[in-house]
């Protein structure tokens, strides 16, 4: 069976997605659904420029007509402890569209980093659990970048911040001025639960007797691997670190 005309010029822009300039004014559906589909399922790797684009042009339609495996990322997957904040600050700088959930857990991401998520527009689900350097102040920037003047985290839906002992009950002045949230975990904070419960219910919240699990999809190992390599790529990863063993520090990609 010959291959249609799209089907060829569908596999050349996947095998050359590199050279890809714009994606404004190209439908979302098909087109560009197209060519994620294709890359995904094809052997090339995503460029970061097309990464870049496609947030840029239809990141709106990500989180509505794309599976959330393309658009969760999960620092702890990208990199070694130490390197956390390198991650971040690349993803921030070239594709924050296309990321709809992220999970910053178990990172050394602190309170000075929380600014880099402002241009993550599309963001609707943040795991902050069990962050040492995380702190009221920390929300406290991220909540200046949920609310209606600023718009900057427009779609910010859920957010977990469990297993945080630096984050007391000063942090719900914070969560109140944060407009389009509907669901927050303070489980295990140095939060007063019967002052949250008073305070929270004032804001609509209502008390679930049942933890919820974060709802991650199945982690895209093709992403992840994707950005790890176009990290390694750009000498991101370069870190100072001591070999077990041995008591002199090399320097070495991870």
């Amino acid at each position: 069976m010959l291959a249609s005309l799209y089907s060829i010029c569908l596999q050349y822009i996947v095998e050359n997605n590199q050279e890809l300039t714009t994606l404004e004014n190209v439908p979302f559906k098909p087109f560009v659904q197209d060519i994620i589909n294709g890359i995904f399922q094809s052997e090339k790797p995503f460029e970061k420029s097309t990464l870049s684009l496609i947030g840029k042009a239809h990141g709106q339609h990500l989180f509505k007509q794309i599976h959330p495996t393309f658009t969760c990322i999960c620092l702890s997957q990208l990199c070694p402890i130490g390197s956390s904040v390198v991650a971040l600050k690349f993803l921030s700088s070239n594709f924050p569209e296309i990321i709809t959930q992220l999970d910053l857990s178990h990172t050394d991401i602190g309170d000075r980093h929380i600014p880099l998520l402002n241009g993550f527009k599309y963001l609707q689900i943040l795991d902050l659990c069990n962050m040492e350097l995380l702190t009221d102040i920390g929300i406290s920037h991220l909540s200046a970048m949920n609310t209606t003047a600023t718009n900057r985290l427009p779609f910010l839906k859920e957010l977990y911040l469990a297993d945080n002992d630096s984050i007391t009950d000063k942090v719900l002045k914070y969560i109140g001025k944060m407009e389009t949230l509907n669901y927050i975990d303070l489980t295990n904070t140095c939060v007063t639960e019967e002052v949250a419960i008073i305070y929270l219910k004032t804001l609509g919240f209502v008390q679930t007797n049942k933890r919820k699990a974060v709802d991650w999809p199945p982690l895209c190992l093709k992403l992840h691997r994707d950005i790890r390599n176009m990290l390694i790529d750009n000498g991101e990863f370069m870190k100072r670190c001591k070999t077990k063993g041995d008591p002199e520090e090399k320097e070495q990609f991870i």
